[in-house]
């Protein structure tokens, strides 16, 4: 199957909506949860939400489109780009919806990408997300 160009801006924007606000929600978090969202999908349903491919990184996972994709939300005014100094002195980027995303997914989409957001790393920030990666091996054993 085809990259969903949409579908892939619509789950970007729609995580960014959920969580963006969060201090601890970063590009980083944000590569995780799009990798998790398909990765799950796929493991449930045999198929992937957005079709979207990821390079494997040394921080985990990321998605190939993610600035194609980050540039079109902010041209369409749909999300807003901050910058958060951390304790470490390093800068996170921040994300920031600036309307409600389109809804246009399944049932179990939606059921399978709010999961990811609730039970996986909602309240944690990339240090935990590259610390993980240590346990994951559906990614890195690739």
């Amino acid at each position: 199957m085809d990259f969903d160009k949409d579908k892939f801006k619509n789950v970007l924007h729609f995580i960014i909506y959920k969580c963006g606000f969060r201090n601890t929600v970063g590009r980083t978090v944000l590569h995780k949860l799009l990798y998790y969202s398909d990765f799950n999908y796929y493991k449930e349903f045999n198929q992937s939400i957005t079709n979207e491919s990821y390079i494997k990184k040394e921080r985990g996972p990321v998605p190939i489109h993610f600035e194609m994709a980050i540039e079109e939300l902010v041209e369409e005014n749909k999300i807003s780009l901050g910058k958060r100094r951390l304790p470490c002195g390093k800068i996170m980027n921040r994300y920031f919806s600036l309307k409600g995303p389109e809804m246009n997914f399944k049932k179990e989409e939606l059921i399978v990408i709010n999961k990811v957001i609730k039970k996986t790393f909602y309240n944690f920030s990339s240090k935990f997300c590259f610390r993980r990666r240590k346990i994951e091996t559906a990614f890195f054993k690739s």
